[in-house]
């Protein structure tokens, strides 16, 4: 028997474009299906975490007694009325002619975790490989075929993703319902919304209650002898009298030599001269070097922060 691959989209129209280039064009309920390709699709995510009350009944009501919920095994179940095309993937899946599934959901840690959680629901075994896309050109999708990746490449792709939905989850679960049961009103708390809301309140805080206050700013001039005729400005300072001590520091030393500037401005002046350059002189390169590093850096710290608190992959599907 001729052993078939599942190709998992994220949406219909991405399946539509990837079997009109692969030449899969006989659609059915849910799926395409060619000689050697089955192509299918998500609607989003399939899958969701389970409701708090599955976790135990004393979470059916909102209490404060019961808070935090921190659950030890993950509980998932089909998202609510996309249960019909979860289905039919796992009945696709289950086919003895499929021998191989392709996740190419969207590339990117949400796309990962939607395909992902879907091949765990099912309890699928069957070896998975990924079609990495990041352009829906028909010589992109014929490339990234011709070269399929190994899934494990994505694995911790998909362990952040999950760290992240944990987040949210515990997060949203607690804080909404300590807050509601706090003030007697239904507030809704979240990772992403709450933050993004204090920013906005700060904000407007800080528009109605802004005092004016006269500064005063240092400024260079280049000449354009060596870099180009260019001013550039330092921190605003509270008093003439500071501002004009950083410009006179400054005066006559060209950027190359900003690191001999002496006295109780000295730092003061390097800042002016940092806005010229970034901080690093004209090698720019300097300046990527030091951003890629400090990147990697982060996601170490990442990785290493939530890897013991998120990242059990252990799942509990109801």
């Amino acid at each position: 028997m001729t052993q078939r691959k599942l190709i998992l989209c994220e949406k219909p129209s991405v399946a539509q474009t990837i079997s009109a280039v692969l030449g899969v064009n006989k659609r059915l309920d849910g799926y395409f299906e060619g000689r050697d390709l089955l192509i299918s699709w998500c609607y989003g995510h399939l899958v969701e975490h389970s409701p708090a009350e599955t976790y135990g009944e004393q979470y059916a009501k909102w209490a404060y007694e019961t808070l935090p919920l921190l659950p030890k095994v993950w509980k998932f179940k089909a998202a609510s009325g996309k249960k019909k095309q979860l289905d039919i993937i796992s009945k696709l899946i289950s086919r003895s002619d499929v021998g191989t599934i392709v996740l190419a959901t969207d590339a990117g840690r949400e796309g990962e975790l939607i395909g992902r959680l879907v091949y765990d629901h099912v309890r699928c075994k069957k070896p998975m490989e990924r079609l990495w896309l990041t352009s829906l050109e028909d010589s992109s999708i014929r490339e990234g075929f011709e070269n399929l990746r190994p899934i494990s490449d994505f694995d911790n792709l998909y362990k952040a993703a999950l760290c992240r939905s944990k987040a949210d989850f515990i997060v949203g679960i607690n804080y909404t319902r300590l807050f509601s049961c706090l003030y007697g009103a239904t507030l809704n708390v979240g990772r992403v919304q709450s933050p993004t809301l204090a920013l906005i309140v700060n904000r407007e805080s800080a528009i109605e209650n802004f005092t004016s206050e006269p500064f005063y700013t240092p400024e260079i001039y280049c000449d354009g002898q060596h870099y180009g005729e260019f001013t550039a400005q330092g921190e605003r300072q509270a008093t003439f009298e500071d501002a004009e001590k950083i410009r006179h520091a400054a005066d006559g030393i060209p950027p190359h030599r900003r690191s001999h500037v002496s006295g109780g401005r000295g730092e003061a002046v390097r800042k002016l001269f940092r806005s010229l350059y970034g901080g690093y002189g004209s090698r720019w390169e300097t300046v990527l070097d030091r951003y890629v590093q400090r990147f990697r850096n982060t996601a170490l710290l990442y990785r290493l922060v939530l890897r013991d608190a998120l990242c059990d992959t252990t799942h509990l599907y109801t």
